[in-house]
């Protein structure tokens, strides 16, 4: 089952959509950061990020929450 919703966010669209998708599956959305500290190594969780140059950004830092 998804803990939440977790993302990382530039200009605040990426925060605007989690916070969206988190209100319709009725789980929390975090900031990267935050989910660091509220969340465990396994929990299953839906990431956003924006993308620049092919990559999406913050992805390589949630690979190793």
């Amino acid at each position: 089952m998804i803990k939440a919703i977790v993302y990382k966010s530039s200009t605040g669209h990426t925060k605007q959509y989690a916070e969206m998708l988190g209100d319709s599956l009725k789980i929390p959305a975090y900031d990267l950061k935050e989910a660091r500290l509220k969340l465990k190594k396994n929990d299953e969780i839906v990431f956003l990020g924006w993308v620049c140059a092919t990559k999406i950004q913050g992805l390589s830092k949630m690979k190793n929450l």
